[in-house]
Parts: C-alpha cells; structure tokens; sequence
C-alpha cells in the first residue's frame, strides 16, 4: 500500500485555440480568428491511494521460506558460540584444578624437603654429613619454593582468565573458592552411538543443512523467473483545479478501481537460465561441505576416544610407578637417617617421586581436557 500526494501551479496553464462562430444573415455562417481557452486552471490537486495483493508470485514464496531457514540458522549459530563459550570456561576451571593439585604436590615434597633438612643438619652435626650435603638440601627447598610461587602467580592469572569468560571484569572479580580437585571419572562411550548422536546434536552441521536447504531454495528462486506473477490492484484518487486557495468553495471528485494484473516472462537473454546454473554449484558445495564435515565429526570422535584409552593406559602405568617410587622414598630415607646413604641419593629419589606425580596430574588434567572435546563433538552434558 502506497499514498501519493500532488500539487502543480501553472505559471502559464496551457491552452487550446478554437475558431470564432457568427451568422450573417446575408452570407450564413461565418468563422473569425482562433481564440485561446484555458485547458486547465492555475492549481492542481491530486492525491491517491494505491494497494496491490500478489495472489500469485513463486519467487515471494521461496524468499519466505528462505528468510524461515535463515531465521532457524542464526538460532543455531547462538547455539554453537554458547557451546564454544562453554568448553572455554570448562578448559579454563580444569586450567586452575592443575595448577592447584601440582602446588599441592609440590607443597608435599617442600615439606619432605624441609624434614630432609633436619635431618641432615642434625647429621652434620654429627659428622656424618658434609657442608656441601647441608647446602645441597638447603638450595633444593629454596628451589622448590620459587617453583610453587611460580604455580600460584599462574594460579591467579588462571583465576582471572576464568572470571572473564564469565563476565566479570578485574573491579567485579569475585574471590573464587574452588571445593573441587582434579579426579578421574573415565567414561568413554560407545562409539557408533557416539557419532550417531553427533550428527543429531551439532550446531554446525545443523547449520551446514541449513546452508544446503538455503542453496536448493535459491535454485527455486531462478527457476520462478519463468513463472507468471498475478498480482490484485486497488486504488482510490481525488482529483481537482481552482485559480485560488478557496478551499470550501472547491469540488473534490473521487474515483476508485479495482484489477488485475499478469505478468508474463517471455524472453531474459538467458540470464534467468545462467543463474540457475550457478545457484546449482552453489548447492552442490552446500552438500560437499557438510558431507565433508559429517567425514571429520567421524575422525575427529575416532582420534579423541584412542587418545582418550592412550592417556588411560598411561595413568594405569603412573599409578603403580607412583605407589613404587614412594615406597623406595621411604625406604631411601630411613637409611639416610641411619647415615647408610649420600643426601644425593635421597634427593634424587624424592625429586623423582615428584616428577611422577606432576606427570600423572598432567595427564589427568589432559584426560579432562579430551572430554570435553569428546563433550564438544558429541554434544552431550559431562558427567565429570
């Protein structure tokens, strides 16, 4: 529906010439000079109201259902930055149970360490000890200290990293208080259901369908160019001239119509047959990349459930060296209170049971991570 609204002045108003009639009784009919008359007056008025209905119109209709899938697509393109903000937060959480469980490690064996100092003092006293074993023990707990004020600076930028995924600024920033640690919660599921409830549940690929039925309906598009379109007219108009602004002393004819109009392509230069066929190519890539993709959702759950069963082999491994190597601490530091043995021999068996235990809360903390891959690609809630 449309409404239009027209003045014209006529600075001179057009005319049209007529001859001059007479009689003479005595030669009949004469006819003088043209004389001008006015063919309109000084003002014009015109104003109408325009309405057209398509009652028939192919290429309306697939633009709407274009616009539907279009609308159906964003929501799913919300759907997968909040999945992605998801898995930041949920990498970002694990970051700081890490970071906390090696500087509970690492305070253990500070502590070790600390002991370990007494004792050799209390050796040295003795005799049993030299100068350098007591310096040795001594730069091995000062070590020791500067690594874990190293884990709690990393600690805190971890803590701020989480908050801002959160959306808390530096001023807002909450003082977190984490109950959880870093434990182990295997759970690795079957994998034809796995990828099954791949296809069904991922963002993108519900977008990359989107994307393939938005291709097929523009084909649709250009192919309604050889349609016919019937579209139904209405209008209403009044019309009117005066040689003044007399507004009340005016008259305003209206009129009104009602109608149909078709349209009908008969020739384009085949431009309507060139843009179907590039509309075709764009449908054929929609399909070869969502193909393409449903082929990498097939590797990408492969390749993250082997790692997943690596890691676990490894943890299994860690577990008995650890249990091994704590033994071997306890029994390498009764003999070094007996003075059977060098501090170097001590220390070394302590650092290795750290070393171990750091290795297997790394790789807890890389089987956490795998899971929530595995979380994202299938997308189903942990239950870690």
């Amino acid at each position: 529906i449309h409404a239009t609204g027209q003045y014209i002045r006529n600075v001179k108003a057009p005319v049209f010439f007529f001859p001059s009639f007479g009689f003479d009784p005595n030669t009949g009919l004469t006819i003088g000079n043209l004389q001008p008359i006015n063919a309109e007056l000084r003002n014009t008025y015109f104003w109408s109201v325009n309405a057209s209905i398509p009652v028939f119109h192919r290429e309306l209709t697939m633009q709407k259902e274009i616009s539907s899938l279009q609308e159906k697509m964003q929501k799913e393109y919300s759907l997968l930055h909040k999945t992605e903000l998801r898995v930041s937060i949920s990498r970002a959480y694990y970051d700081i149970l890490a970071l906390r469980s090696e500087q509970k490690a690492l305070a253990s064996s500070i502590r070790s360490t600390e002991n370990i100092l007494a004792e050799t003092l209390s050796l040295w006293k003795k005799g049993m000890l030299t100068d350098a074993d007591t310096l040795r023990a001594f730069a091995q707990m000062v070590h020791l200290r500067s690594v874990l004020t190293r884990l709690q600076t990393d600690d805190t930028v971890a803590v701020h990293t989480l908050g801002a995924l959160l959306g808390f600024t530096q001023s807002t920033m909450p003082n977190y208080i984490l109950t959880d640690s870093l434990t182990l919660n295997t759970r690795i599921p079957d994998m034809p259901r796995t990828i099954d409830s791949s296809f069904v549940a991922r963002h993108d690929l519900a977008i990359a369908q989107y994307m393939t039925d938005i291709a097929d309906k523009s084909i649709d598009i250009e192919q309604a160019q050889h349609y016919p379109t019937i579209t139904a007219l209405a209008g209403w108009r009044i019309q009117s001239q005066s040689d003044n602004f007399n507004v009340a002393q005016q008259v305003f004819p209206n009129s009104s119509f009602l109608g149909v109009q078709i349209d009908i392509p008969l020739f384009q230069g085949f431009r309507t047959h060139h843009r179907t066929e590039y509309a075709e190519i764009g449908k054929k890539q929609s399909e070869q990349y969502y193909d393409k993709l449903k082929q990498d959702i097939i590797r990408e759950v492969d390749g993250i459930v082997v790692r997943m069963r690596s890691v676990e082999k490894k943890l299994a491994a860690q577990n008995v060296h650890n249990a091994s190597l704590k033994r071997i601490f306890s029994l390498t530091q009764a003999r070094f209170i007996q003075g059977m043995i060098r501090y170097n021999e001590l220390n070394e068996t302590l650092l290795q049971v750290l070393q171990v235990e750091t290795e297997y809360i790394r790789s807890v903390y890389e089987y956490k991570l795998l899971e929530i891959e595995l979380e994202k690609t299938i997308m189903f809630p942990s239950n870690t």
